[in-house]
């Protein structure tokens, strides 16, 4: 099973930037329709292009949606 990780990252500086993670979702609309919701955030809509979906595989998750 592949579950998405959702989060928003923008640069301070030359050297740091700040991260913040959304949350994790079942499925990648759902982590593109969160996306959606928080551009329109204050504080996320100034840096659009600071989200990121990274998909996460786990055998775990598989193991407990099978019985």
């Amino acid at each position: 099973m592949t579950l998405f990780l959702v989060y928003h990252r923008r640069w301070t500086d030359d050297y740091f930037y700040d991260s913040k993670t959304i949350g994790v979702y079942s499925s990648y609309e759902k982590a593109m329709e969160t996306i959606a919701q928080y551009t329109q955030i204050v504080g996320f809509s100034d840096f659009v292009n600071g989200f990121n979906i990274l998909p996460l595989k786990t055998k775990f998750a598989k193991k407990i949606t099978e019985g």
